[in-house]
């Protein structure tokens, strides 16, 4: 972390082993890893908030980020670093896919062999 105005380094996070291919910064910052590993810090006190395994997609543009746990899917925002729009299939088991096709589509698939496209939820 810096010093937005000195630009001296205040604090360096330290939590992934390897190569971290995405990061979000908001309040909270969310850095992804292909291992599937998220891990979150909290920037008000330089620290590391929690560590999921979980599977999450980046939208094409990079304003909102997609977490799919079980039978939920979570769109997050990156400018609120907030949940902008949940899906709960419980009734039609685990979601198995997630795919971002563009800029407004989604497609999800679920273990029991059920398709959707979403538009526009992004």
């Amino acid at each position: 972390m810096w010093n937005s105005r000195t630009w001296n380094c205040m604090k360096t996070l330290k939590a992934h082993e390897g190569g971290v291919i995405a990061i979000s910064i908001g309040k909270s910052v969310p850095s992804f890893r292909k291992d599937r590993t998220v891990i979150t810090y909290y920037l008000i006190k330089g620290r590391r908030a929690y560590v999921t395994n979980i599977e999450a997609k980046w939208s094409l543009d990079g304003t909102v980020w997609i977490v799919s746990l079980k039978n939920v899917v979570n769109i997050y925002e990156v400018k609120s670093a907030g949940i902008k729009h949940t899906m709960d299939f419980k009734k039609r088991k685990r979601v198995n896919i997630v795919l971002i096709l563009n800029v407004s589509v989604l497609f999800i698939h679920t273990f029991r062999n059920h398709s959707w496209f979403y538009q526009s939820i992004l």
